[in-house]
């Protein structure tokens, strides 16, 4: 496919600034031309990755399945044996940031906690939830363990919605990609389109990163179940920040992380950069930090050698002629104050049977709510995302 042109609404500062997201890179409609993932190898040559670090690229739905299987075809080649982890987000304009360093959440829950810093701020929320929460954690079967440390009972929390300085990603981009349609689907596109009324065109966005190899990152990995690593040290009171981001494993705790291959990046490094006497919170996105370090020569602080978005374009350029064919022929009326109220709601409809294909493809392939969470909400959602 050529290369799109994006509606300014469906970026975010990120990728207006920096270098490598402000041009996207376009995918051939070739079969015999590789995807941008990886040159195409000669004999007995590694493949070499061409996508600049936080690049992005455009695809349209069916193609997102072909760049899936072009990566599980590059991991089988791999002898560094590289993994990746995958992030959905609903929509495209979201910058890659922690809940807890997004300007409206910190700005609001500071002055409530009267924090002076995102790092105050985290310990201060973790406290008041290990206090509400201790009889629930082990009263329930799900949560079984005798001791839980901070990083545990972050990550928990962090699970069940608590704004943290983690970010949740997933070793499945399938998994990542129901998040980002689903919540399209439910929530974002309305909103999207009650700011934009004239939209004709969505993009959820589907992040990958490839790890460094193990031993390439080790110092920036912290496995929760090891309990004598030095993480346990120096951020076991979660008052101090790394110096750079780490990669967070953590322990199957619940079956919901279990069933969605949950894995954790922790951005306690962002979070540094704001002062503790700063009347404004500043932080950089985990993209353009990684686009920086790797400017500036500091590739050995990122425990990732690869970092780039997917954007899914969904496009109802056709609405008019489905608006006529649905109103017995009478085409779209710009004068009409009736028609301009419908518009929104009829585009929404056209937006969600296009989202909603998608959905219904994961659904085939055995990624749906019922089965990302394993409970009688999952299943609720599943039936409510138009599921048989």
């Amino acid at each position: 496919m050529a290369t799109k042109k994006i509606d300014d609404s469906l970026l975010n500062e990120d990728d207006k600034t920096v270098e490598t997201r402000r041009h996207t890179t376009a995918l051939s409609p070739d079969p015999e031309r590789p995807l941008p993932f990886e040159k195409k190898k000669k004999k007995d040559e590694e493949a070499m990755p061409v996508l600049d670090m936080a690049a992005r690229v455009v695809v349209e739905p069916t193609e997102f399945y072909d760049c899936m299987q072009q990566i599980a075809r590059s991991q089988i080649h791999d002898e560094k044996k590289r993994r990746y982890y995958f992030r959905g987000e609903s929509s495209s304009a979201y910058t890659l940031l922690p809940t807890l360093l997004r300007d409206y959440t910190y700005e609001t829950l500071k002055s409530k906690h009267d924090a002076n810093s995102p790092i105050d701020l985290q310990k201060k929320l973790l406290d008041r939830f290990r206090r509400y929460t201790q009889h629930l954690i082990h009263a329930d079967n799900d949560f079984n363990a005798e001791i839980w440390a901070d990083f545990d009972t972050l990550c928990l929390a962090q699970h069940y919605g608590l704004p943290t300085l983690l970010m949740d990603w997933t070793l499945n981009p399938y998994v990542a990609a129901y998040f980002a349609v689903s919540g399209a689907y439910r929530r974002r596109i309305r909103e999207h389109l009650s700011a934009n009324p004239n939209s004709e065109q969505y993009c959820v966005r589907v992040w990958a990163m490839r790890l460094k190899p193990s031993t390439d990152r080790k110092k920036h990995t912290v496995h929760l179940e090891e309990r004598g690593q030095e993480w346990d040290r120096y951020l076991g009171n979660m008052t101090l920040a790394p110096s750079g981001p780490l990669i967070v494993v953590p322990l199957v705790f619940t079956r919901r992380i279990a069933a969605q291959a949950g894995r954790f990046v922790y951005c306690g490094h962002a979070a540094s950069d704001h002062g503790a006497h700063s009347d404004r919170l500043y932080s950089q996105s985990l993209a353009k930090y990684s686009y920086d370090q790797t400017e500036h020569g500091n590739e050995a602080i990122l425990p990732w050698d690869q970092l780039y978005s997917l954007d899914i374009l969904f496009e109802i350029k056709d609405w008019r002629s489905a608006w006529k064919e649905s109103h017995h022929g009478n085409e779209y009326d710009e004068q009409s104050d009736r028609d301009s109220k419908r518009m929104i709601e009829f585009k929404l409809k056209e937006f969600r049977k296009r989202i909603g294909q998608m959905i219904s493809g994961l659904d085939f392939t055995g990624f749906h709510a019922g089965r990302l969470f394993p409970d009688l909400e999952g299943w609720a959602r599943y039936l409510a995302e138009g599921n048989l």
